[in-house]
C-alpha cells in the first residue's frame, strides 16, 4: 500500500472508483560506452585458412561489428569496424565461423567513451524525449572535440520509463546518454484506490509492483481521470 494526503482543496466525492498512476522522476543521467578496440587473448591452434564477421553479443548496446583473418592455423587479426553505442559493459565477442580450430581463438572488446570527437562537436544541452514526463534537464561538456561529462540539472516529474537522451549538438549524436530513473520500480505502475479516510484525509492506493522498490525517493502520484485541485503528497508507505 502507499499512503498520500489529500490537500485541502480536494473534492472528496470524485475519490470513488478511481485510480491512480504512480510515476517517477529522472535520477541521474550517464554517457553510454562504445566498443573502442579489440584484443587477441588467444589466437587458438591448429585452425583452417579463412576470415568472417566478428559477432557481438551483450553488454546492454548494440551495433558493433567487426572482421577477422585466420591464416597460419591460428587468428591473425580482430578488426573493428563499428563501434556501436549504448553500451555499458564489454559485450561478448564470438567468431561467426571456426574453421575447425583444434582450440578456439578468443577477443575480449575494450569499450569506452573516447574517440568520437570532431572539429564540430561542442558543448550543449541535453535533449529529453518520451517517458511520459516533462521538465528534466541537462548539460554535456566537449573537451578537445570529445563529449568529457555530462550533468543533469532537473530531475523533472512524472515519467513512466526512462526518457530517451540526445546531445544537442548533431555532430556530437554518436554518443550515447543514459537517463537512470529514481524509481523504476514505481514508474508506471498503476494502482486502485483501497479507501479513503475523511477525518484524517489519508487515501490509501494499492498497487502491484514487478519488483520491490529499493527506496520511495522520486516518486509522483496522479489521479486518473485528473481531478481538479486534488494536490497528494506522500505520507507513508
Amino acid at each position: 500500500y502507499l499512503g498520500v494526503l489529500a490537500g485541502p482543496s480536494s473534492p472528496l466525492v470524485p475519490i470513488a472508483g478511481r485510480t491512480a498512476k504512480l510515476s517517477s522522476s529522472v535520477a541521474s543521467v550517464s554517457l553510454a560506452l562504445s566498443v573502442v578496440a579489440l584484443n587477441i587473448t588467444s589466437p587458438g591452434s591448429e585452425c583452417s585458412t579463412g576470415e568472417g564477421d566478428l559477432l557481438f553479443s551483450g553488454g546492454g548496446g548494440s551495433g558493433a561489428a567487426g572482421t577477422y583473418t585466420i591464416a597460419n592455423g591460428a587468428l591473425a587479426s580482430a578488426a573493428l569496424d563499428r563501434a556501436g553505442s549504448g553500451y555499458t559493459s564489454s559485450p561478448q565477442v564470438s567468431l561467426s565461423t571456426i574453421y575447425g580450430c583444434q582450440s578456439t581463438p578468443t577477443v575480449v572488446a575494450l569499450v569506452g567513451n573516447g574517440g568520437y570527437g570532431n572539429s564540430n562537436c561542442a558543448s550543449g544541452t541535453l535533449v529529453f524525449n518520451g517517458g511520459g514526463g516533462s521538465g528534466a534537464s541537462g548539460e554535456y561538456i566537449v573537451v578537445g572535440g570529445v563529449v568529457a561529462g555530462v550533468t543533469l540539472l532537473s530531475v523533472g516529474q512524472g515519467d513512466t520509463s526512462a526518457p530517451t537522451v540526445t546531445l544537442s549538438n548533431l555532430n556530437c549524436r554518436r554518443y550515447s546518454v543514459v537517463a537512470n530513473l529514481a524509481n523504476p520500480a514505481l514508474a508506471g505502475a498503476a494502482s486502485s484506490v483501497a479507501s479513503f479516510n475523511s477525518a484524517s484525509r489519508l487515501l490509501q492506493l494499492q498497487a502491484t509492483l514487478s519488483t520491490a522498490p529499493t527506496s520511495w525517493a522520486g516518486y509522483r502520484v496522479e489521479a486518473l481521470p485528473p481531478i481538479s485541485g486534488l494536490v497528494l503528497s506522500p505520507s507513508s508507505n
